[in-house]
Parts: C-alpha cells; structure tokens; sequence
C-alpha cells in the first residue's frame, strides 16, 4: 500500500524503514528476497516514472544519498541481483536513473501533471538535479573507496618499478577467500554446459561468469523482443545458453515470459518453420492438465501467457494443437478433435468481435451457436455441444476478454472509446467550448473512479512485489556481503558510461569554474580509476570528455566564465599526469598531448604578428634605402628609425583594432603570470605580445611560471615511467609529432590547389643539432608557414631523458623514436 501511497508523508516513511533495514547488516541478512523486491517498488519505480511526483522523487533521492555513504552496500547490491540470473539489475538500474535525473530533469514534468510551473517548479527541479548528481559523486567515490587495495597495490608496484599489475585481462580472483552461500541453479533454463564449466571455480569466478551469461541473456532477450523471435533464440543457442532442442526452447520461453514480448512469443509460436512447429507443440503439451475445465477456460489459461497472431493460418495451426490436447485430456467430451478445434477457433473470433470497439455489428449468441455445428456421417448438422454448453460459453467470453495476464480489458476498452470520442470532438472544436464547463463541474467523476483506479494500481503492485519476492527466492534468501575489490572492474564497465554522462552534462551546463570543481574531480576519479582497472576505452572516453571542453580548439572569449571553466578544465587535463596513476592512462596519452599541442598552436597564432597593410610608396630617403626596403619586408616594418618609442622592440605586434596588443589584461581565476607575461626568455629576447582574441586567457596561463610547468610536467613524467609505459607514451608522441607534420602537408597542397605558391622548404633538419637543441631549451630551425616542429622537438627531448634506461626498454623506445625521425627527414619539408 506504501509503495502506492499519494501521501508524501505515508511514502518518506516507508522510505525511511526500508533505509533502516538495508543500513544494518542483521537484518537484512535474511531478507535479500523481500529486500530485491521492495528497493526497486519504492526507490527506483518514483525515479523511473515519466512524469514522478517532485516530492517523491526529492524522498528518494534523500533515501539513495543515505545508502550510497556505505560503499559496502552499493557493492553488496551489484553482488546479489546484478550477478543473479533470477533478479533484476539494481546496482544498474540505480546508477541508469541517476544519470537521466542529474542531466534530464525538468519542471515540465510536474507541470503537466498540473502542478505550477514557475520560477519555484524550477528551482526545485534544479535542486533534484543537484541531488541527483550528488548521488553520482556518491557512488563514484564508493566505487574508489573500495578499489583502495587495488589501487595500492598498483601503486607499490610502480613505485618499485617492477611494473604495475595492470588487470588488462580481467581481474584475478584466484587469491580471494569464497563465499558462505551457493547458488541454485536449477530453476534456469541454461543448458548443463554452462553449468558444468563453472564447476571448480571460486566464488567471485561464479559471480563475473553469471554475470557475463545474464548479460548475454539480456542481449538475446532484447534480440527476441526487438528484432524477432527467431533471432533471439538463435543468438543463445550459438551462446550455448540454449539448448537446439524444441523441449528446451518451450521450457526457456516459459520459464522467462515475463520478459519475453507477447508478441513476439505468439508470432514464434504460430511460424510455419518445422523446428518453430516442435517447439508450438512442446508448449502446448507443456501446459497443465485441462481435464474437468470447460475449453473456454482452458483455452483462456493458455492464452494468457501470449498474444496470438493476426495471421489465419497462424492461429489455425496453434488452434489445431490445442484441440489435440484438449481431447487427449478430456476423453468423450467431443466427438473428434475436429469439433474442439472448430469451436477453439469461434471462441478466438467471438472474443475479437465483442471487445472489438470499433465493430458496428456483433456477434449475437444464436449465430454463435449457428457456427459451432458438425456435420455427422448421416450427412445431419449437429451441435459441437449441447446448445446449453454454447450458451454458457458465450456469456463468459462477453462477459470477460481472454486476453494475456497483467492487461486490464475494461480499462484498455474505455480508454480507446474516450480517445475516439476525444479525437471526434478536437476535431470538431468541442474540446475549447467544454473546457470552461468542465472547471465548473469539480472533480466528482474522477474522484468516483479514483478510488477504483487506485485499488486495481496497489493490486498490481501487491502482485509485482509477490512476483519479485517469489522470483528472487528461487535463488536462495541469503544476503552475500562482499569481500572482493576485483568487483568494482565490472561494477565501473556497468556504471562508468552513464556516469560520464551524466558529469559531462552537468559541467556543460555549469555556470562558472567554482560549481564546475566538483565535477572535474568526479572525472578525474572515474578517468584514474578506468585506468587502474584496465577499462582503456572508458579512460579514454573521460579523458576525452575532459579534452573536449578544455578550449583549445573551441576557446572562450576572453574573460569569460567560459573560459575559467575551459582553464579549469585544462589544468585538470594536465593533472591526470601528475601522479603516479599516469603510468596507467595507455592510450589516453594521444589525447592528452593532442590538447598540449593544439595550445601551443593557439599560443603560436596569438602571438603572431599580423600582417600590416603595405604603406604608399613614399620619396623620402628612408623608403629609398634599400636597407629600409630590407628591413621592411623582413619585420614588416618601416625603417629602424621609423619604429614608435613606445612600442617594445621585436615585439612584433600588429597594429589595428583586431590586433591590439594587450600587455595587461584580465586574467581567467587560477591565472597568475605575476606580471612577467612579457618576460625576458632564456635567450634575452622579449617575448611577443598576445592579442586579445578567443584563448588568450589560455596563452597567458601557458605563458605564466606555473602554466609552463603543468606543460611540461607530460613530457617530464616520461622518466618516471614504466618499461610498458614510457613506451605507450612514446608512441602517442610520436603520432601527435605526425599529425603536426601531415597537417603541413595537407595544407602545402590547398596552396597549390588553390594557385598559391608553397611557402619554401626549410634546410634539412640535422639530428645532431636537435639534440643540443632540446639540451639547451632552445627552439628547433624551421622556416615561418613550414610545419610544426614542436612534438618532434619534444620526441628529441623525451628519448635525451630516456637514454639511462635498460638496453631492453631503449630498444623499443629507440624503435618507435628512430620510425618518425626518419619520416621526419624524408618529409616533403625537410
């Protein structure tokens, strides 16, 4: 009655009990049935609702933030129904509903439902929003807490550079102490292969290989239901969780009706194949006796478990079988099967005509009788039954459609009647004329079948729970606490995608850098932890999402609260590479300096010179020198005597209203150039001026002390590398190194195209001088508009750094490094 309650105060406690039992281990050690069945009708049905009640959904969401404290719990829920055939997937459906509330959810909901939609509706939607995300962090910050012992492990190794024990294939479960409870299996419909293979394996071994079989019988479900019968089981028998044979096959499809589509399960039934034939008859013959039942009864017991085909010949072959079992059971009740299967099949068309609303003419209860006539040997036309039988036959079938179980047919009837009659009245424009009328009337109808609607809403509760209950018992009523850190590997697999879903768009739709904090350390923690645990795609999606709104390629304008967050986002992009979880970010490496090379990019555009329009030729001296003209068209300026006292020397800024220099600008919070954003470089020169354009907050952080050692800190890291590792990572360098080298390529061949004369090749590129280059920090030769050489210079820095390593690690470095050295010299450019 709780679980149905409109009573907000009725459903907070109920809430509140079902959080005391969970939140102590004693009692609910005993009730991991009930439990199974009550968190997903109390917690998760208010939050999976399309339109939820905001104060229901508010209770929740306070009731899951009380759970997800324990990360003993959220384990324990992946470990009793998300690795259990026989249950539903609670760890999942939790964290699924929390990533659409954080991202999704909005005042219109409640509106609709005629609530008051204002600034007040909204800003209670944004508080569940808020809550929702919190519970996101939550559930992160539970997953790490309980990988710690991986995680230190991994750490201790590669602090002792031994190589970190990266679980790249899966976690080892052979070291971890078993569980004190079996599963009974006896109820699935797997085949015995399944079984027998997971003979001899420890407890945590069982538990990753049932959950990779409900997987995929959750793959071929969805197959029958979406794509076809057929397919479906198809799929799991080449999975070899089904058996070929047509006894199997009925026995699996009883045994998960429920969540098998009813369409999809009479279509199979009622197919013309020979193997979908068999598998029709070992239904049928599977169902429970129909002896002393009338066949209108027993053809509604049978039909309640699926829908039947709208095709003739389909209910024909399913109508024949049926008559079979039915004589066989009842022997003498009819004269021959013929005489069953003639009146199954006027039964099945009686019931279609009379809950068919859309009928103008029905079938009256002589002609019924009329239709159910044999004729005899004599050549005399009889009744099937007695006249009496048929009579009672069709007051039934009127007065009650067969239909399948768990439908509602006096409902499903009116509700198509008033939709008719509602469309009928749009159409003519009644619907704007009553309306006024309506308001006036008061409720008086709808609380006369509100309290019916109510009633039919808490059996069909009642009768789910039971469901849930009797469902989740046949695999035991024991509750498993869980002892293995290896289980938050598929815990995240599960759970990551949906919550860098959800983080990505509540840092999108954050306001500025402070409310956007949290959510770069809930990205951080997922990308360290996906890789940690091996999951290199998912690492690399939350590294990628990270490099996405970091600005380098989109930047914010200038002193904007989208550019604090693209800094923010930036610095916490270069902070991935920080500590020693850096060894474990694998191919998130070409992301990564991808972003580093792009802003140097951004750095290089900023603070280029532009061009200054050429001056009227002018008969002074100074233009007629041919050292003006020299310099002139060297600098792209007039004389040596020409230049303005004020401006700074070689600082190379252009003039006009797009290129204003900005010496002093306001800077993006977390920028501190103190000053010296104008700094003499290592060489003596002054460094150019950046133009105020989109990222120049951007540059000036990389110009600052503390940007320019968050952009070195990737390249320096290398050293501290792994053997494994600092190889990974010299792979992405060098394909960045490409990219760069490749985009100068594409762009010689625009110019040509489009009729422009190629900007001339640089002198070859001597690896001697590279190297010293790289030792003394200075920049590499290269001719203006040539490519950039800037991760080839950084390819000949990080192999300097690495020459101390053991000859085994330099050969597979010097073999990535001495492939793009070459490419490099025989580059087009060279």
């Amino acid at each position: 009655r709780n679980c149905a309650a409109s009573d907000p105060v009725a459903y907070s406690l109920a809430l509140r009990l079902l959080v005391a039992i969970l939140s102590l281990p004693r009692l609910r050690m005993g009730l991991r049935a009930e439990l199974g069945a009550f968190y997903p009708l109390l917690v998760l049905r208010c939050l999976e609702q399309q339109q939820p009640e905001q104060a229901n959904v508010q209770a929740a969401l306070g009731a899951l933030q009380g759970l997800l404290v324990e990360p003993q719990l959220l384990v324990d829920l992946y470990v009793n129904f998300d690795c259990d055939l026989q249950a539903s997937n609670l760890y999942e459906r939790t964290v699924q509903v929390l990533s659409k509330l954080a991202h999704s959810y909005d005042a219109d909901s409640d509106a609709s439902k005629g609530g008051k939609a204002g600034p007040e509706a909204a800003a209670t939607a944004a508080g569940i929003r808020k809550e929702a995300l919190q519970c996101c962090l939550q559930v992160i910050a539970a997953v790490e807490s309980w990988a710690k012992p991986i995680k230190d492990a991994a750490l201790r190794a590669s602090e002792a550079d031994i190589g970190p024990s990266r679980p790249s294939q899966g976690p080892n479960f052979s070291s971890l102490p078993s569980m004190d409870r079996e599963r009974d299996s006896s109820s699935n419909s797997l085949s015995s292969s399944t079984s027998n293979s997971a003979k001899g394996l420890s407890e945590a071994e069982r538990l990753a290989a049932a959950k990779n079989t409900k997987e995929l019988m959750a793959k071929g479900v969805n197959l029958f239901n979406t794509k076809g019968a057929l397919k479906g089981v198809e799929f799991l028998m080449s999975q070899g969780l089904l058996e070929s044979s047509p006894a199997a096959v009925a026995s699996f499809l009883r045994n998960q009706h429920d969540q098998l589509d009813k369409t999809q399960l009479g279509e199979l039934l009622g197919h013309h194949e020979d193997f979908a034939i068999a598998v029709m008859h070992a239904w049928i013959d599977s169902e429970p006796s129909m002896s002393s039942q009338a066949i209108d009864q027993a053809l509604r017991r049978m039909l309640g478990g699926f829908r039947l085909p709208g095709e003739a010949q389909k209910i024909d072959r399913i109508m024949e079988k049926f008559a079979e079992r039915y004589c066989k059971d009842n022997p003498g009740r009819f004269a021959n099967a013929d005489a069953a299967y003639v009146l199954s099949f006027a039964v099945i068309m009686l019931n279609t005509d009379a809950h068919n609303p859309l009928a103008e003419r029905r079938l009256g209860k002589a002609d019924f009788v009329a239709m159910n006539h044999q004729q005899t040997e004599e050549g005399l036309m009889v009744p099937v039954l007695p006249v009496a039988q048929l009579e009672d036959i069709y007051d039934r079938v009127v007065r009650d459609e067969i239909m399948v179980r768990g439908e509602i047919s006096n409902r499903d009837f009116a509700s198509s009647r008033t939709s008719t009659r509602n469309r009928l009245a749009a159409a003519m424009g009644w619907t704007s004329l009553l309306q006024p009328f309506k308001n006036l009337a008061g409720n008086n109808s709808s609380s006369r079948g509100g309290g019916k609607d109510m009633q039919a809403h808490r059996r069909y509760l009642q009768e789910m729970a039971e469901r849930e209950v009797v469902r989740a018992a046949a695999s035991g009523n024991v509750w498993c606490s869980a002892s293995h850190p290896e289980h938050v590997r598929p815990m995240l697999q599960v759970g990551g995608p949906l919550l860098l879903q959800a983080l990505s768009a509540a840092f999108t739709a954050a306001q500025d850098a402070a409310s956007a904090a949290p959510l770069l350390a809930g990205l951080l923690q997922l990308a360290k932890l996906s890789g940690l645990l091996g999951l290199d795609r998912q690492c690399e999606a939350c590294v990628g999402a990270l490099a996405a709104r970091c600005g380098v390629f989109d930047p914010a304008s200038m002193g904007s609260p989208a550019e604090s967050k693209q800094l923010a986002a930036l610095q916490a992009l270069l902070g991935l590479t920080a500590g020693p979880e850096a060894g474990f970010l694998g191919s998130s490496w070409v992301i990564i300096l991808r972003c580093v090379s792009a802003l140097d990019a951004l750095k290089q555009e900023l603070t280029r010179p532009l061009p200054v329009p050429t001056a009227p030729a002018s008969k002074d001296a100074s233009t007629s020198n041919p050292f003006s003209r020299m310099f002139q068209s060297m600098f792209g300026t007039g004389s040596v005597s020409s230049s303005s006292p004020t401006s700074p020397a070689g600082s190379g800024g252009g003039s006009g209203a797009a290129g204003t220099a900005v010496p002093r600008m306001s800077l993006p919070a977390g920028v501190d150039v103190s000053g010296d954003t104008l700094r003499d470089s290592m060489d003596g020169s002054k460094r150019p001026t950046i133009r105020d354009a989109p990222g120049a907050g951007l540059v000036m952080w990389a110009e600052s002390a503390a940007g320019s050692v968050e952009l070195e800190r990737p390249y320096a890291r290398s050293a501290t590398l792994d053997g494994d590792a600092v190889v990974v990572f010299m792979r992405a360098l060098c394909a960045i190194s490409q990219e760069e080298l490749e985009a100068a390529g594409i762009a010689t061949s625009a110019a040509a195209a489009a009729g422009q004369t190629p900007v001339k090749p640089s002198a070859p590129i001597n690896i001697a001088t590279a190297a010293t280059a790289a030792r003394t920090s200075s920049p590499m030769p290269g001719a203006a508009g040539g490519p950039r050489l800037f991760s080839l210079q950084k390819v000949v820095e990080c192999a300097y750094q690495n020459m101390g390593r053991i000859r085994l690690v330099w050969s597979k470095l010097w073999a990535v490094i001495a492939a793009q050295l070459v490419g490099a010299s025989c580059h087009p450019h060279r």
